[in-house]
C-alpha cells in the first residue's frame, strides 16, 4: 500500500483533543514522528494514536467511537528474556516498521514500542485481531515475551521515545492484513441476551451492547461516547438490569467525567426513547412483559413493546406486589410531595440551641471536621503538618491565632 498515513498527535498522556496529522507515506510518517520534542520524564510523555473524527466545531476527542481506520499498527513488548528479545528484533527485519525502546527499557528485561506499516487500512476491531493475530506470528516459540495488548486499540496512546531512547528502523515488506488475519481465530459471536426490558432492547437496538460482566450487569458503550474526551476500559460504563441487586429499574452508570451530571432520562432520550414510557414497561417486576399495561404514544420508539400495547387502552397491572388488586388499572407509582414553605420554617427554639459550626481548634482556621491541605508534590505540606501539629499539641499560638482547643495529633 502506498498512500497518505493519517494518525492523531498529543503532547501529553493528559492532552485529550490530539491534533490529527497525515504525512505523505509511511517513511515520512516515521521522520514527522521521530522529530517530534523528546520528554525527559515519564509524565511528559507526547503520544500518537489512530486518527479520530472531527467534530462540528473542527476539534476532536480521542475516543473509540471516533476512531478511523489506520495503515498502521503500534504493538508493545512489556519485557521477556534478552536472547528472546534480541530474536524478536532480527524477526522484525522482514517488516516495514520501526521500534524503539521505552523509559522502563533494560537489556536483561527488553520493553520496546514497535509501530509497523500494514498493506491496507482496517478498522479498530480488525486492529485489535490483527495485533494478537500478529503477535503470535512474529513472537512464535518466544514464550517469555510479554506484550501489551491494548495497544492494539487505535483510540490507546502509542507513547513516543523518550531523550536517550534507541531507534530502530526497519525496511522490509507492510504486513499482509489479510494473510495474518487469516491466522487469527475466529471471533467469537457475541451473544445477544434475550430480554423483554425495554432499556436494554434499546441499547441493543442501537449496536451499544459489548458484553455480560455477570448477572444482571452488562458492559456496553455509553449513548454519549462521542462527547468522551478520554478512553478507558470497555466496562466503563454498565447497564444493570432491573429487579437485580436491589435496583428497581434498570440504570446506566458511566464512569466518565462528561457524564458525571447526567440523569437516566438524559441517557433514555439518546436512546431515541421517552423514560416514562420505558419506565412503565419496566414497572411489572418479574413479570413477562406482554402481561404489563399499555405504553402510551409517549413511548412509540420502543417497537416491540409500544406495538403490543398501543391496540390496548387498558390492562390490569401484573399481581405479585403486596397489596396490588389484580383487577385495578395500572397506576404510576406516587412519590413524597415536598412539604409546604410553612412546616419548614425553624421554630425560635430549634434556632436557639442549633451548633452552627463544628467545635473550633484553632481560631478561625481549623475546626473539628474535615479539612484538606493541597498542593503538588514536594512543596511543603508534610513539614507544614507537622509544624500545625506541634503547635495544636502545646496549645501555642499558631500563625498568630489562638488554639482554643489543644491536644494530642495523630498523623498517619
Amino acid at each position: 500500500m502506498t498512500g497518505p498515513v493519517t494518525y492523531c498527535y498529543g503532547q501529553h498522556a493528559a492532552d485529550a483533543k490530539p491534533k490529527l496529522c497525515q504525512a505523505s507515506g509511511f517513511d515520512q510518517f516515521v521522520e514527522q514522528i521521530l522529530a517530534l520534542p523528546r520528554a525527559r520524564s515519564k509524565t511528559d510523555r507526547s503520544y500518537i494514536c489512530g486518527p479520530m473524527r472531527l467534530n462540528g466545531d473542527g476539534g476532536l476527542h480521542r475516543c473509540k467511537a471516533d476512531l478511523l481506520p489506520r495503515s498502521w499498527l503500534a504493538l508493545d513488548l512489556d519485557g521477556g528474556s534478552r536472547e528472546e528479545g534480541a530474536i524478536l528484533l532480527m524477526r522484525l527485519a522482514d517488516y516495514q516498521a520501526v521500534a524503539w525502546s521505552t523509559w522502563r527499557y533494560t537489556p536483561e528485561c527488553p520493553r520496546i514500542r514497535i509501530v509497523l506499516f500494514l498493506d491496507r487500512e482496517v478498522d479498530g476491531p480488525e486492529a485489535v485481531r490483527l495485533g494478537a493475530a500478529f503477535v503470535g506470528v512474529v513472537g512464535a516459540g518466544l514464550h517469555s515475551l510479554k506484550w501489551d495488548q491494548s495497544t492494539h486499540r487505535g483510540e490507546q496512546e502509542c507513547y513516543l521515545p523518550m531523550a536517550g531512547a534507541e531507534v530502530m528502523r526497519y525496511a522490509g515488506d507492510p504486513v499482509d492484513v489479510n494473510a495474518v488475519l487469516a491466522l487469527a481465530p475466529a471471533e467469537p459471536a457475541r451473544e445477544r441476551p434475550e430480554t423483554p426490558d425495554p432499556y436494554q432492547a434499546l441499547i441493543m437496538e442501537r449496536g451499544l451492547f459489548l458484553r455480560e460482566i455477570a448477572a444482571g450487569k452488562n458492559a456496553i458503550i455509553c449513548p454519549f461516547a462521542s462527547q468522551h474526551s478520554e478512553e478507558t476500559s470497555d466496562t466503563a460504563t454498565v447497564y444493570l438490569h432491573p429487579h437485580h441487586n436491589g435496583h428497581r429499574w434498570g440504570r446506566i452508570y458511566c464512569l466518565h467525567h462528561h457524564c458525571a451530571d447526567r440523569q437516566q432520562e438524559d441517557y433514555i432520550r439518546a436512546l431515541g426513547a421517552e423514560p416514562r414510557g420505558v419506565w412503565r414497561g419496566q414497572a411489572g417486576g418479574p413479570a413477562p412483559y406482554d402481561a404489563l399495561p399499555p405504553v402510551e404514544s409517549y413511548c412509540g420508539e420502543v417497537s416491540q413493546w409500544g406495538a403490543q400495547r398501543h391496540t390496548e387502552s387498558a390492562r390490569a397491572a401484573p399481581t405479585g406486589g403486596e397489596g396490588r388488586d389484580p383487577g385495578r388499572p395500572y397506576e404510576p407509582p406516587s412519590y413524597p410531595q415536598i412539604p409546604p414553605l410553612a412546616e419548614l420554617r425553624i421554630a425560635p427554639a430549634e434556632l436557639h440551641i442549633a451548633r452552627l459550626t463544628p467545635q473550633c481548634v484553632v481560631e478561625s482556621y481549623l475546626y473539628a471536621d474535615v479539612a484538606v491541605l493541597a498542593g503538588p508534590g514536594g512543596t511543603g505540606k508534610t513539614t507544614l503538618a507537622l509544624w500545625e501539629a506541634v503547635h495544636i499539641a502545646l496549645g501555642r499560638p499558631l500563625y498568630g491565632l489562638t488554639v482554643h482547643t489543644p491536644g494530642n495529633v495523630v498523623l498517619v
